[in-house]
């Protein structure tokens, strides 16, 4: 059975960081998300942009110099 009781949890040692740790673990993290954030909403603007642009590239609506102006 994969599952502990209370007694049996709580005779696993468990070693608890220092708050010092703890805060730059928070940092590091809160970095971290904001930058995939920041990724996220950017890669998600170029795949709307690509999906706009393809179809005329296609058809010959648009020409790739005309983009580039």
């Amino acid at each position: 059975r994969q599952a502990l009781n209370f007694e049996g949890l709580s005779s696993i040692p468990l070693k608890i960081p220092n708050g010092k740790l703890v805060i730059m673990f928070n940092d590091f993290v809160e970095n971290n998300s904001e930058h995939i954030r920041l990724i996220t909403t950017e890669t998600q603007e170029l795949i709307n942009l690509r999906d706009s642009l393809l179809p005329k590239l296609i058809s010959g609506e648009l020409e790739i110099n005309e983009i580039s102006n």
